[in-house]
């Protein structure tokens, strides 16, 4: 695995790193490489939804992991990891406003420590009383998937008061759906560290980060990939480029990236925001 880390300040200054995590590990990945996997990051542990048949809730739960994906937010209904928020839902009893056709969930989304961040109430009208197909309940989890995103809070933390303002912009180069899906990932990361994400480049103080990649064979049955993460001061000068890279199986990248996406944007989060501090005020 190579890393680097390079402020463009006097002296081009080489800053040293700790070796990244998954997914660009080894130089040389077989089959089921790193890059395909997720490492622990934060992301949606969905329970099976209760107050109603267990396979029902089951399905439901199913349903909003994959409505969750679709949106780039990691879910699972598995066991998560150490930095997931777990997501429960209760069917309820028809309101009283309510028809006797309509169904009912509280979800209740809880952060990885405990606390509650947050809840949120959905009504489904059905087109027969007591009967929820597979279509109702792949449309209701893709209403409420949006909503129950919303609820992870993106607050800046005290670990990182943020000096500037970061634009991310769309990457070039990448196959698939890479261009969209990479971005999509960093700026969720960079919010979740409290660092402050704007959508206009032209906003006062911001800087940006632009990534590219490079894709090149190197064997029959492999490839390697080189993203460059650029850091640009916001008189537009570049400041500074995070590199990670890694040799995948042929076409791993070609398709949709979903959480491959978000566990290559965790890989080089940290350097980013590390480069992004140093950039000294306007």
């Amino acid at each position: 695995m190579t890393r680097r880390v390079l402020p463009f300040a006097a002296l081009l200054v080489l800053v040293a790193c700790q070796p990244l995590p998954h997914p660009f590990e080894d130089d040389h990945a077989p089959p089921g490489a790193p890059i395909l996997t997720v490492p622990d990051t934060v992301g949606i542990v969905v329970s099976p939804v209760t107050g109603t048949h267990a396979e029902t809730g089951t399905a439901i739960a199913a349903a909003m992991v994959s409505a969750l994906k679709i949106i780039e937010v990691p879910a699972t209904t598995g066991p998560g990891n150490k930095f997931s928020y777990h997501l429960t839902g209760t069917a309820v009893a028809p309101s009283g406003k309510a028809a006797k056709a309509d169904f009912e969930i509280d979800w209740t989304l809880t952060a990885a420590d405990g606390t509650k961040a947050g809840q949120h109430h959905q009504l489904v009208t059905l087109a027969q009383a007591g009967r929820i197909d597979a279509k109702t309940i792949d449309d209701m989890a893709t209403a409420e998937a949006p909503k129950i995103a919303g609820l992870i809070q993106d607050a800046p933390t005290a670990e990182h008061q943020p000096i500037h303002q970061i634009y991310v912009r769309k990457v070039e180069g990448a196959p698939g759906d890479g261009n969209a899906a990479l971005p999509s990932a960093l700026t969720y990361l960079l919010k979740h560290q409290g660092l402050t994400v704007v959508t206009d480049p032209k906003t006062p103080n911001t800087i940006t980060v632009a990534g590219t990649i490079a894709v090149a064979p190197v064997a029959a049955n492999q490839q390697h990939v080189q993203i460059v993460w650029h850091v640009l001061k916001p008189d537009g000068s570049d400041f500074g480029q995070v590199s990670q890279e890694n040799d995948v199986p042929n076409g791993a990248l070609d398709g949709r990236w979903g959480e491959i996406a978000m566990a290559v944007a965790l890989a080089g989060v940290d350097d980013i925001v590390h480069v992004v501090e140093t950039v000294p005020p306007a």
